[in-house]
């Protein structure tokens, strides 16, 4: 199943600006059973830099997709996350539900 990511690099919580690199390497150790990862920086609709990334994820451990998610918001100070798993979307994260209902429009696809 493919999982893509919109990480926001600017972090409201501290603000400062989320590193690429150590965003990236905060994905792949929340992820571990990632092979192949692909990722942008691209800009969201308030014109801020947002790390796009998708990759796929054994059939097993799809379920625990929002867990995960939680945890990368922890590493990464992030408020929530936007992701879609096998096109569907939703948010994960502690403001998660702050936040509303997932919005496609502002969803940057890979």
């Amino acid at each position: 199943m493919q999982l893509t990511l919109n990480i926001e690099l600017y972090v409201g919580r501290t603000d400062q600006e989320l590193d690429c690199p150590d965003a990236i390497q905060h994905v792949q150790r929340t992820f571990p059973w990632i092979k192949r990862m692909q990722h942008a920086i691209r800009s969201n609709t308030e014109g801020r830099d947002t790390l796009v990334t998708t990759f796929d994820i054994p059939a097993g451990p799809h379920a625990d997709v929002p867990v995960f998610l939680n945890m990368l918001c922890e590493a990464t100070y992030q408020e929530a996350i936007a992701y879609k798993l096998a096109g569907v979307g939703a948010l994960a994260g502690p403001k998660a539900e702050e936040w509303g209902p997932f919005d496609q429009s502002l969803f940057i696809e890979f």
